[in-house]
């Protein structure tokens, strides 16, 4: 009863025929108004799915911009650039760096290089990340701090002077609320401005009034009430 006559009728025993002309009649079509019907096979039509590429069951949209999270690049929060490397803290809390890994400051588990953007080992939860010249530091929740790459001065922070290609954790901070890392030393404001550094020493960068180089972090002296950090090659300010 659509007002056509079988011999002229597509779809002879669908009323609705086909609405959205797709060769599918509407009593076989699981889209009946959507032409793109189900092409990833997730259960949404594409006209109301935010991924139609890409299967997205749960049609998650996290940064809710209207597409879903299966085909949706994560957003970059922060950037950070080292010697020969770069690092970037992506919405989810990962963190994805690129270039040179001879010291393992890419933080894969390897020391092989890359032209494309690798995510850092067991770090999802990372608020900010700082590439030195051959090493990365990360600040994590409840003001911890993690590092990897070169150790030799102890720009690590974690009692040891070996290189790391994963994240290791950074003694004793747990108040950080910045982190910044140079050329073989790293510092984190503290809460209450105060400020803790480590690894090389040669020319007083850790600024606890000797040149001796330490593994683990140290306070400077004499300095409370600081806003921020930047570190260099060679010397620290806050």
């Amino acid at each position: 009863s659509d007002g056509l006559p079988d011999c002229a009728d597509a779809c002879p025993l669908d009323a609705f025929n086909d609405a959205d002309a797709d060769g599918l009649c509407a009593n076989v079509d699981p889209c009946p108004s959507d032409v793109g019907n189900d092409a990833d096979g997730d259960g949404f039509c594409e006209s109301v799915d935010n991924c139609p590429a890409v299967a997205n069951g749960s049609q998650a949209d996290a940064d809710s911009d209207g597409l879903g999270d299966a085909c949706d690049a994560p957003a970059m929060l922060a950037l950070s650039g080292g010697g020969n490397h770069a690092c970037s803290l992506l919405q989810s809390g990962s963190v994805a760096c690129w270039g040179a890994n001879a010291s393992g400051q890419l933080g894969n588990g390897t020391n092989v290089g890359a032209s494309t953007p690798v995510v850092v080992s067991s770090l999802n939860d990372a608020l900010d990340v700082s590439a030195g010249y051959t090493h990365t530091c990360a600040l994590r929740p409840a003001g911890a701090v993690a590092c990897w790459g070169s150790n030799a001065g102890g720009e690590l922070g974690n009692g040891a002077t070996v290189a790391s290609n994963v994240p290791v954790t950074v003694s004793g901070v747990s108040d950080a609320m910045q982190v910044a890392a140079g050329r073989g030393h790293s510092c984190a404001l503290r809460t209450g401005g105060t400020v803790s550094c480590w690894g090389s020493n040669s020319s007083g960068q850790l600024g606890n009034g000797t040149n001796v180089a330490s593994s683990l972090p140290v306070s400077v002296s004499g300095l409370s009430g600081a806003l921020q950090i930047a570190v260099g090659n060679g010397m620290s300010c806050a």
